[in-house]
């Protein structure tokens, strides 16, 4: 049977202050790391459950799980729109918290 638990760790303050979530499979003997994206950390942060904004939405759990730990799958502004009404948060509110750190370049 497998376990997972989340395990939270912070970075130095000379790196960056944002929290780390990192989801550990243990099956056996063998541990898996995952580092979550920011719609990950976001999910996590409020105890979303993933399966239930996969089942409002209409994405698949796969392209979820993808969403939400591979830092290179590109999040769709349709599927950024359908996660927000999934739960229940402004679609601006929900791009700026993922998005609000790019700048331009001048």
């Amino acid at each position: 049977m497998s376990k997972k638990q989340i395990i939270v760790f912070k970075r130095s303050r000379k790196v960056n202050l944002k929290e780390i979530f990192f989801i550990q499979d243990k099956v056996g003997s063998k541990v898996t790391k995952t580092t979550l994206t920011d719609l990950g950390l976001y999910l996590g942060k409020r105890s979303i459950n993933k399966a239930e904004v996969c089942n409002k939405t209409g994405i698949s759990k796969t392209r979820m799980s993808r969403l939400t730990t591979q830092t290179n799958a590109f999040l769709r502004a349709s599927e950024l729109y359908l996660i927000a009404l999934a739960i229940e948060v402004d679609p601006a509110v929900l791009q700026k918290e993922l998005y609000g750190n790019l700048k331009l370049l001048k």
